[in-house]
């Protein structure tokens, strides 16, 4: 054979090499003229400054963008030897690597000695596989074969991982043809682990070695709709394109003379070019995807049978089902770990900004079948500047009748793009008939701090996410706050899931000064490429003044919050109240897909996948340890310092409670004796239903089984609506229908030396929240 299979081959890294040494002499000419070039285009530039400004990128980019950013590097030309130099002293070894593949080509003999040494070393490195793979073949290249030859052959020596000693074993082939890395090749073409049997094939291939059982392994391969199924393919035809042009040598059918020759030569070699193109990005995916487990063909196999069988066909499409099993075996990880499609992807970005484009409602939709609810205007939005009120009914949106939508559907149609408008025919209570009201969709920023001054100078800030903007949220909370006089504050984190890590960094670091202990420590795989092994934040040195704090915690208390809590409480910063936290110790990473991935699924899809574990400063991990099974094996969360239960209602009060909240008796009372109610909300009633004028009438005119608290709380949960309305701001906090709050303010009264008898809206609700409490001195 002419030995067109081994003339042209793609590196790892994707440079183009031939063994044929004419032309790699020509190439080489060639390359060295475009090298001049490229760096008579901008002679006047600071090379060093060119040098410094690529490398500080490499370390970001990763696959064809880190080579071609490596490439620009070559091509600033022999000036940039000395600064290349300086690089390969002191840089990462990501920067290391790109500086002497270009030290090979550009440098002197002693540069060039020093980028071989280099290279020897980052092959042993911790560097990913494919790198270190990339060292080896940059060395096998573009080395002196006499120089580099010893230091292959020691690195496959010393190694038996068939990702390192495959690849170089075709390296020391190209460099001088060593017979004993070809026989491991074959050797491993034995074995057991399919994986490593076809890239031992397809390596052979690679080498123009079709003995054995290589031809069969490639005909096999080649059947596979996989990046190695075409990459095998891609070797048979370049193998049968060879064979046909010989088998016309041999019998005379094809005489080339002079430019004839050379002319066919061309075409050929433009053929292998394009077929080692297709083979190079296949190898690529394949060597991405890892190796492949018996369990695939087992899918494979459930697959197939789903479509074969199961009765409902419309449901057995091989994209849907695998996207429904790629959900599961994230699912499967651990309860926190996710695969999120391109409309998860965009509900997730909306609550982690806090912001998305619509109306600006909080909504409902009864169970009966009634028309949809405005619970909440979202005070500054569209909907409320429009005169949209809490408790408005949604007969339409768009001419639909909402009555016949799901929730999720009637808030699709409220949503859309920005500028555009949502018709929607409300009826009002007290209307005879409903109205049109025409609003164009705005940006709703959701706020996700609301704070309060209360009576005694204490500060009530509730978080109910860690977005991205709420750090910045709490910082001007307390800044307002604080000019108000604060002395004491309550965080509320009570039902905060969690969210962004460095949110609640930010927040702790509002009170902690510069000390000897981090606030948060990260710590994920060893030598992970996708994690940063241990990582430990500190505090900068502002903090804020050294006022009593109290953190309200409950069982939903998850994540960040418990990062919150647990350092203010290991600095002695804060004291925890309520109840133990929700026990959640692990980092969620959220990790892109590809470009062809999301070409697939049509949109942006992203994994959020557990990457780390965090500990506390004093170095406890709050995360809570199950079996596999599901049994507890260590319960974790944030224990408080004062425990104090919720109210907790039996299921049958909360239905009937939510079955009377849209009573026409009820909401006729509101109407009726709304200047005598309304003062009661924020004095408070002391939850005493004598306060409320014709409070027995309405309880028996509601012929309910709830109990007379529970209208009282319909009624102030009314009363409290409609304020806000009236003020376009939403209340912080309801002091006296929440226990925990009542002992926390009871609590930072204490450290302040006073008293709540002092105060007409903690006075009224002392004696039934809790015992008085003695003052600490001041």
């Amino acid at each position: 054979m002419l030995g067109f299979v081994t003339a042209y081959r793609r590196n790892s890294y994707g440079d183009t090499h031939s063994v044929y040494k004419p032309r790699f002499d020509l190439l080489a000419v060639l390359l060295t003229g475009c090298l001049a070039l490229h760096a008579d285009e901008a002679p006047t530039q600071d090379i060093g400054a060119l040098v410094t400004g690529l490398t500080s990128q490499l370390d970001s980019r990763e696959g064809a963008k880190y080579w071609a950013l490596a490439a620009r590097l070559e091509g600033l030309g022999k000036e940039a030897v000395p600064s290349l130099r300086a690089k390969l002293k002191e840089a990462s070894n990501k920067v290391r690597l790109a500086c002497a593949k270009a030290i090979l080509l550009l440098g002197d003999v002693e540069a060039r000695g020093e980028a071989v040494d280099a290279l020897e070393e980052l092959s042993q490195s911790e560097l990913p596989k494919d790198l270190r793979v990339a060292a080896l073949e940059i060395l096998g290249e573009n080395g002196d074969p006499d120089a580099v030859l010893p230091i292959l052959e020691k690195v496959f020596d010393g190694t038996t991982d068939p990702a390192i000693v495959i690849p170089l074993a075709r390296v020391l082939w190209d460099v001088d043809r060593v017979a004993r890395a070809r026989d491991l090749l074959v050797t491993l073409l034995g074995s057991q682990d399919s994986e490593v049997k076809q890239q031992a094939a397809l390596t052979l291939a690679e080498i123009d070695y079709f003995e054995g059982d290589v031809r069969e392994v490639l005909r096999t391969l080649k059947r596979e709709p996989t990046p190695m199924g075409r990459r095998a393919a891609a070797l048979d035809r370049i193998q049968t394109l060879s064979r046909q042009l010989d088998r016309g040598l041999e019998k005379g059918d094809i005489v080339l003379e002079g430019t004839d020759l050379a002319k066919l030569l061309k075409l050929k070699e433009d053929r292998v070019r394009e077929l080692e193109d297709k083979l190079e990005r296949a190898g690529k995916s394949a060597a991405a995807l890892g190796p492949r487990s018996p369990m695939d063909g087992v899918m494979d196999e459930i697959i197939l049978q789903i479509q074969k069988s199961y009765v409902d066909e419309g449901n057995t499409d091989r994209g849907k089902l695998i996207l429904n099993g790629i959900r599961g075996m994230v699912r499967a990880l651990d309860d926190f770990s996710s695969f999120m499609d391109p409309e998860d992807t965009k509900s997730f970005k909306q609550s982690i900004a806090g912001e998305y484009f619509g109306i600006g409602a909080q909504v409902s939709k009864p169970q009966d079948g009634r028309p949809l609810e405005i619970l909440r205007p979202i005070y500054g939005g569209p909907a409320y500047k429009a005169g949209i009120h809490s408790g408005d009914r949604v007969i339409e949106v768009g001419g639909t009748r909402t009555d016949e939508l799901g929730i999720e559907e009637a808030i699709e149609k409220l949503k859309g793009p920005a500028g555009s408008k949502a018709t929607l025919k409300i009826l009002r209570r007290g209307w005879s008939e409903p109205k049109v009201f025409e609003i164009e969709r705005r940006k709703v920023e959701l706020a996700s701090v609301h704070q309060e001054i209360l009576p005694g100078k204490i500060g009530y800030v509730q978080l109910t996410q860690f977005g991205e903007k709420s750090a910045e949220e709490f910082t001007a909370a307390l800044d307002e706050l604080e000019k108000q006089g604060m002395a004491g504050l309550i965080v509320d984190l009570r039902n905060n899931p969690g969210g962004l890590l460095d949110s609640a960094v930010k927040i702790v670091d509002e009170f902690i000064s510069e000390d000897k202990l981090p606030i948060v420590t990260q710590k994920g795989r060893k030598r992970s490429r996708d994690t940063s092994g241990e990582v430990a934040t500190y505090a900068k040195p502002f903090a804020r003044p050294s006022y009593p704090i109290i953190v309200l915690v409950n069982q939903r208390s998850a994540s960040a919050s418990e990062i919150v809590a647990g350092a203010l409480k290991d600095f002695g910063r804060a004291t925890i109240l309520g109840k133990k936290t929700f026990g959640k110790g692990s980092v969620q990473r959220l990790i892109p897909l590809s470009s062809e991935s999301r070409n697939t699924l049509g949109g942006e899809a992203q994994l959020r996948l557990t990457v780390q574990y965090y500990f506390l400063p004093l170095g406890r991990c709050v995360h809570t340890i199950r079996e596999p099974d599901g049994t507890l094996a260590e319960e974790g969360g944030v224990p408080p310092d004062i425990e104090v239960a919720e109210d907790r209602l039996p299921v049958w009060r909360l239905e009937e409670r939510e079955r009377l909240r849209t009573e026409p008796v009820l909401l006729d009372y509101v109407e009726k004796y709304w200047n005598e109610i309304k003062g009661l909300f924020v004095e408070g009633d002391a939850k005493e239903t004598s306060n409320y004028p014709g409070f027995a009438e309405l309880h028996k005119a509601l012929d309910t089984s709830a109990t007379a608290e529970d209208v009282r709380s319909l009624v102030r949960y009314h009363v409290r609506r409609r304020l806000e309305d009236e003020r376009g701001k939403e209340f912080a906090c309801d002091v006296q229908e929440d226990p925990q709050l009542v002992r926390a303010i009871l609590e930072i009264l204490k450290k302040l030396g006073d008293r709540p008898e002092g105060y007409p809206r903690y006075a009224s609700i002392l004696p039934k929240a809790a015992a008085p409490l003695e003052p600490q001195a001041k």
